[in-house]
């Protein structure tokens, strides 16, 4: 199943994609893997994707040129170079001659792209050191084994356009999950890779404040792009915030968005993943047009189900890019009832519960909290307050 939402327009919206895929074809190469320093070939889906990714607003709009989507996703199961195309978005948006922007229209009436202006690209994930394994790591690679690494100046933790007189003019960086280090940044693009694993506080207020960043430079028209797999439902994850937005789209529910997203999944709920057969054509589904990288790939992938202790739900989540809830997830969020602390309730004697304890050894109160499995009620069982006056 595919689901890319906005849904197709009666009349195409301009589009500087073709001129996107020129550059990375042209200039790019292959990231770490098989195929690496090899030129990059786009494949269909990749370059439907762009096209639309940079859509702009048509001649005589008032927002003429201007991007139509500041905010892109795409979700893809494990294993088909999402990482590395995220870097390749960024490369065009780092790169000198990167045709990124809107410029005017040539005399057929199609866009004309050019470079952005100081391009600063922050490139997120849960680690710096994933940061430069991921995203950034493809992205250094790119640049310094492609033809046009005169261009550029690499380090593990940035890497530098340089002007034609050799000195700085834009930068993209490693960045984790520490917010107030980038509050200040003046973004043109922001990278968030695998934003499935960006769900607890601090990474939810990176997220945020790199978001908070784009308006600072409304001249240069700058955007988000995300990348990643599916998550687990509840966990309110970055990842989950733009699916269900994605879902609300294309449920009727959001007038004139400014996101647009790629989500492609297998999600039959006749399969019977029981069968290695049905796995196969759940992963030939889920993987799209592409087709295996290699004979025999969806047969071996299908044959993680069978290995004893597989826990299903995650296989589901990363070869299917389905949303499920993982065997090590104690609570199935989306069941849970909102008010998990209902006045008066008690959870019913033999209830399967966990016990959740808050104390300290010293200066602190403790707590003892009994939680159902089965419908997330909680239960005091018991609050001890530090006492006052003590040290």
């Amino acid at each position: 199943m595919l689901l890319v939402v906005p849904g197709p327009d009666p009349e195409p919206w301009p589009t500087l994609g073709p001129q996107i895929c020129d550059l990375i074809e042209d200039r790019a190469i292959y990231g770490p893997g098989s195929l690496q320093g090899e030129p990059y070939e786009i494949d269909p889906e990749f370059r439907a994707f762009i096209h639309r990714a940079f859509e702009v607003f048509p001649k005589g709009h008032p927002w003429e040129g201007r991007r139509r989507f500041k905010r892109v996703g795409l979700s893809v199961r494990k294993g088909l170079a999402k990482t590395e195309k995220q870097a390749l978005l960024a490369f065009c948006e780092l790169h000198p001659e990167g045709p990124t922007r809107f410029d005017g229209w040539d005399a057929s009436g199609n866009p004309v792209g050019r470079p952005v202006n100081s391009p600063y690209i922050p490139m997120l994930a849960v680690s710096v050191e994933q940061v430069e394994e991921l995203a950034y790591g493809a992205l250094k690679y790119i640049v310094e084994e492609g033809p046009d690494a005169d261009l550029f100046d690499s380090t593990l933790d940035r890497i530098v356009r340089l002007n034609d007189h050799g000195r700085a003019d834009g930068k993209a960086v490693a960045l984790s999950n520490n917010p107030g280090s980038r509050d200040g940044a003046r973004t043109t693009m922001n990278c968030f890779d695998e934003p499935h694993r960006l769900y607890l506080p601090r990474q939810l207020k990176a997220h945020q404040t790199m978001d908070a960043n784009l308006p600072k430079r409304p001249l240069d028209d700058p955007w988000s792009l995300y990348v990643g797999t599916a998550g687990q439902p509840g966990q309110g994850s970055v990842a989950e915030e733009i699916h269900i937005e994605a879902t609300q789209i294309a449920e009727g529910k959001i007038q004139r968005p400014d996101l647009f997203y790629l989500y492609r999944t297998d999600d039959d709920p006749e399969r019977d993943l029981s069968d290695k057969d049905e796995r196969i054509r759940a992963i030939a589904e889920a993987t799209g047009p592409i087709g295996e990288f290699g004979p025999g790939q969806f047969d071996e992938i299908a044959s993680k189900w069978d290995r004893p202790g597989a826990d299903g739900p995650y296989l589901e989540r990363v070869w299917l890019n389905r949303w499920k809830r993982q065997g090590d997830q104690a609570f199935d969020m989306k069941k849970i009832k909102p008010g998990l602390c209902r006045s008066g309730e008690r959870i019913p004697k033999g209830g399967f519960i966990t016990l959740g304890f808050d104390g300290a050894r010293f200066r602190d109160a403790t707590a003892l909290v009994a939680t159902s499995i089965d419908t997330g009620l909680q239960e005091l069982l018991g609050l001890w307050e530090r006492p006052t006056m003590t040290t």
